[in-house]
């Protein structure tokens, strides 16, 4: 029952993709919220227990990201249609990247699929290995160390300061490895069998900003949101007179929406709500800083602040991670 509803939705959204290639005068943004139906509907129930039902008939596996990269089919129509629509079946159902990315974009991914036998190289082989062992080496050896060893020292439940600041800091460790190490997992067996997956993460812990983290934490999703929130939201702003004199509130609050449906996007809880928005308001805060002050002559004022800013903003998106994981959940 469970793959016969995988199989469902999967075709539903090829239907909607088909329905927006076909109907090109249409609104995209009513192919969107048909799109996010299914993804909508299940959110709501995990939130609420008396539809409970639908629930267990949506817990599609991958639901979120397929979702995502429907979305992003149908948004570069105008640039970008598929050439075989038993592509975007692989695309949605590619096993490596089905639950937690990295997120890849189609038209890159079609290409790749047309010209596999270039890619099939015994250079790409070589590093998908390294890529894979470096990969099992930080999902399997570190974070599970880490999390047995240091991570569950800290009680989850304890109202203790102590405690729930060590979990917080080690948790953020913790999930570092374990994603990074699946991504590198994801990247090296596709670089072996000919498929090209971009990178997730590189070095985020040495990010100076907002800007800079998202370009190195979860690189495809602050790509993503990049390009299929925060743009289309911020033109659709500029188009309502009072932001098109106030660049900087439009731009401000587009952040903030963004962010906030990544929160949502994750659950209509409370702790991924708050998450988002954390996110969304530190990055409001440097957006702000660079409009207003980042052509200061000042030295002392950019230098002394950027420091400042680097230590709070690192500690801030510790604590931002340990509200998404819902503090008392491991």
């Amino acid at each position: 029952d469970l793959f016969c509803t995988f199989l469902l939705f999967i075709f539903y959204q090829m239907l909607i993709i088909l329905l927006a290639s076909k109907f090109v005068k249409t609104p995209k943004l009513f192919f969107i919220f048909a799109i996010i139906i299914p993804l909508f509907i299940l959110k709501v129930s995990e939130t609420f227990e008396s539809i409970k039902f639908a629930n267990e008939v949506l817990k599609i596996i991958g639901i979120s990201y397929i979702t995502f990269r429907s979305i992003q089919i149908v948004l570069d129509l105008s640039i970008y249609k598929p050439k075989n629509y038993f592509n975007i079946f692989f695309y949605f159902t590619n096993p490596l990247t089905l639950l937690a990315g990295p997120i890849d974009r189609f038209n890159r991914f079609e290409l790749n699929l047309i010209s596999i036998t270039k890619s099939l190289t015994k250079e790409n082989f070589i590093r998908g290995w390294y890529f894979l062992i470096v990969g099992c080496l930080q999902k399997f050896i570190f974070a599970h160390f880490w999390d047995i060893e240091i991570l569950r020292n800290f009680p989850i439940n304890s109202e203790r300061s102590i405690d729930i600041i060590g979990r917080a800091y080690s948790y953020a460790v913790f999930l570092f490895f374990d994603f990074s190490g699946y991504s590198l997992m994801a990247i090296g067996l596709s670089l072996m069998m000919g498929i090209l997956l971009p990178s997730n993460f590189d070095k985020p812990w040495e990010s100076h900003n907002p800007n800079e983290f998202w370009k190195r934490f979860h690189i495809t999703l602050g790509e993503f949101l990049n390009d299929y929130f925060f743009k289309p939201i911020y033109l659709k702003i500029l188009r309502i007179n009072y932001f098109s004199n106030h660049r900087l509130t439009a731009q401000n609050l587009s952040i903030f929406l963004t962010f906030l449906l990544m929160g949502a996007w994750n659950g209509l809880k409370w702790n991924y709500l708050l998450s988002g928005m954390m996110f969304g308001l530190s990055s409001i805060c440097y957006n702000t800083y660079k409009f207003k002050y980042n052509q200061s002559s000042s030295f002392f004022l950019k230098h002394n602040f950027l420091i400042l800013y680097r230590f709070i903003f690192l500690n801030y998106v510790i604590w931002a991670l340990y509200f998404f994981n819902g503090i008392n959940q491991t």
